[in-house]
């Protein structure tokens, strides 16, 4: 009986330290449902419709001297509203087409703390990369890792759990909004009740 407990206490402690433990090893750990995927798949907040041309990668050599030079500019000490917690999608507008709801399959961007992020759907990692959150213009800059995805730039504006990117022109992303909610675990998948095929009291 005093086993149970202690397997049961020890469990409990170790899911509720998965965040910590995760934003502190600065790694991300890609499921095998985010590898080998077009970018439409693989990212949903992707504003973009070639992948791996000779413009995105100068686009990317550009916003990585940017971003390790923002990095360098930030005050170590100091903490961002982006680093607690997960936040799940809860729509956003690329031109004119709106995405919200089911559609969304429960995404969510986690921000680290040694400027490290990454995304996902319900509880697997699709991808992430290396982003800086500059507090004094609220300008957040995010290179995936996945070469064939160009730079993204948005300003952040926030208000208690709701967090809002609005997209820059910076690399064309200024036809993008983004809205999430702060989380403190994955969204959860719907549940989906299979008809057994009995006819209930009809039979």
């Amino acid at each position: 009986m005093k086993y149970t407990f202690w397997m049961i206490l020890f469990s409990f402690v170790l899911f509720t330290s998965c965040k910590e433990n995760a934003s502190n090893s600065g790694m991300i750990s890609v499921s095998k449902a985010g590898k080998n995927l077009t970018v439409t798949e693989k990212y949903l907040l992707h504003n973009q419709f070639v992948e791996n041309d000779t413009f995105v990668q100068k686009q990317r050599q550009a916003a990585l001297n940017i971003l390790e030079h923002r990095i360098k500019g930030l005050n170590p000490g100091m903490t961002n509203v982006l680093e607690k917690d997960f936040y799940v999608i809860d729509a956003f507008l690329r031109g004119n087409q709106m995405t919200f709801g089911a559609d969304l399959n429960g995404m969510w961007l986690d921000f680290k703390e040694n400027n490290k992020y990454s995304y996902g759907y319900y509880n697997e990692t699709y991808g992430g990369g290396k982003y800086v959150f500059t507090t004094d213009n609220n300008l957040l800059l995010l290179l995936d890792d996945d070469n064939r995805i160009k730079p993204q730039e948005f300003e952040v504006k926030y208000n208690d759990d709701a967090l809002v990117l609005v997209g820059q022109a910076t690399y064309g992303d200024n036809s993008m909004q983004i809205k999430s909610v702060r989380s403190a675990s994955f969204p959860e998948k719907p549940v989906i009740e299979e008809w057994n095929g009995t006819g209930g009291d009809d039979e």
